[in-house]
């Protein structure tokens, strides 16, 4: 149960990277990299606002 819990926090914080994206009118994607239970990305989708295809999360410098 404890790395259901865990998976539920990172999914939310994806989620909420999303939610940044669509609030500023990008592509509501976001993504969260974690390793070892440490969040070492965080993202989300940049390609309206930079006018780059490749400003994509995970990669997207947010």
């Amino acid at each position: 149960m404890e790395q259901q819990n865990k998976d539920e926090r990172y999914m939310r914080m994806a989620l909420d990277e999303a939610q940044i994206a669509y609030e500023a009118g990008e592509i509501p994607i976001g993504a969260v990299i974690v390793c070892q239970d440490r969040v070492i990305s965080r993202a989300h989708n940049l390609t309206e606002t930079l006018c780059d295809v490749t400003a994509t999360s995970p990669w997207s410098p947010a």
